[in-house]
């Protein structure tokens, strides 16, 4: 893999893992690992590395997988059932104090 020609990108008002995600045709999870966040919570000014696409996996079916947004009636332990993954899990990708979701909410599915 050729990692010199990584990009720098400067966290805008706005921004999501998700959306700086597809601009660059790469998923959340790699932002994440490349730049060892311990939550989906970004900083404006906050610079990240976005890994080259070669590090991903470009598949867009997978991205979509990937961020999962909370709707009316959602639980951790529903969500964590349909994707596979325990409730612990998500709960610390995305930082959760408390088993609280809200309508809209994003959630990384590791």
């Amino acid at each position: 893999m050729n990692e010199s020609f990584d990009n720098i990108y400067t966290v805008q008002k706005g921004d999501t893992l998700y959306s700086i995600a597809l601009k660059y045709n790469t998923t959340p999870y790699d932002i994440i690992n490349k730049n060892n966040l311990s939550s989906n919570i970004l900083t404006i000014g906050e610079q990240l590395i976005i890994p080259e696409d070669t590090e991903s996996t470009g598949n867009e079916e997978e991205l979509q997988n990937r961020i999962y947004i909370v709707q009316k009636g959602d639980t951790l332990w529903g969500i964590s059932n349909r994707y596979g993954v325990d409730v612990n899990s998500i709960k610390a990708v995305n930082n959760l104090n408390s088993n609280l979701l809200s309508i809209g909410q994003q959630l990384i599915i590791p």
